[in-house]
């Protein structure tokens, strides 16, 4: 085994390139043993390929050329621990960042795949449970502004309770429920287990529904009430309260615009 290495079999040894020995030399971050003054041929001892594989290891978790500078720089063993943990808890903000990028996509891919999956959507009826949810009221005129303002607010209030993954609740009013409205949400929330305690939250009565998922954007949201109004007429059923609509929090491009996969549930009883 050598004892000196040029730069070029160090290079192909890390599979890394000649000019990234070269700017680490220039930058005084990892310099040669013994530069040849006849030749300037550089050359590397093997005590080296330990420090230089740190290097790369501290690279490719994140650290930038200028942190790796400031950690040799440590003056003492302290110094060293102190600024290693303080990029371990960086490295683990950033693993926490990627997670949570993982679930989110995760998340509209299981929505993708049940609106790929899904036939034609019809009304139909159901008997379904009580909801418990954490309410945020809209206020009127309930337009995209409001509807913006208590979406950010139930966004705060999520991010301080120790919840994942829930499903999202929007509500049209009992008497906004017609053919003349858009369908515009009144009040929105997310669905908590039954046995979460929160001061605000409240539970929502189950039944007899009137159900109909709803697989396109937004906009087009009020010809799903419309045929669930039509089934409703029908089928000589009657409109006994405010509306449910269930969703992930996955927002998807549907080509034609943004949309999501919901489910709509309206409250009936028989005449």
């Amino acid at each position: 085994m050598k004892d000196f290495y040029t730069i070029s079999e160090v290079a192909n040894f890390f599979n890394i390139s000649r000019q990234t020995l070269l700017y680490y030399d220039k930058i005084d971050i990892f310099k040669p043993s013994i530069i040849d003054k006849k030749n300037g041929y550089r050359f590397y001892s093997r005590e080296q390929f330990s420090e230089l594989s740190f290097i790369i290891s501290l690279k490719k978790s994140g650290f930038s050329l200028n942190n790796i500078k400031e950690y040799f720089k440590s003056r003492n063993p302290k110094e060293s621990l102190l600024f290693l943990e303080e990029k371990i808890s960086d490295i683990d903000n950033k693993i926490n960042e990627l997670l949570y990028s993982k679930e989110a996509i995760t998340q509209k891919i299981s929505e993708l795949n049940k609106i790929i999956k899904s036939n034609e959507p019809t009304p139909t009826i159901k008997n379904l449970e009580d909801i418990k949810i954490i309410p945020v009221d809209i206020s009127f005129p309930y337009d995209n502004f409001e509807y913006e303002k208590s979406a950010l607010k139930l966004k705060n209030i999520l991010d301080n309770l120790p919840l994942r993954n829930v499903k999202f609740f929007y509500s049209v009013f009992k008497e906004n429920i017609n053919y003349e409205n858009n369908m515009m949400i009144n009040y929105l929330g997310a669905i908590v287990p039954m046995n979460f305690s929160y001061k605000d939250a409240k539970i929502l009565k189950g039944g007899t529904f009137v159900t109909m998922k709803h697989i396109d954007i937004y906009d087009n949201l009020k010809f799903t009430y419309y045929k669930i109004l039509n089934f409703i007429e029908k089928n000589n059923y009657e409109i006994i309260g405010d509306s449910r609509e269930i969703s992930s929090n996955a927002v998807l491009f549907l080509g034609k615009g943004v949309g999501s996969y919901i489910e709509v549930q309206v409250p009936v009883k028989e005449k």
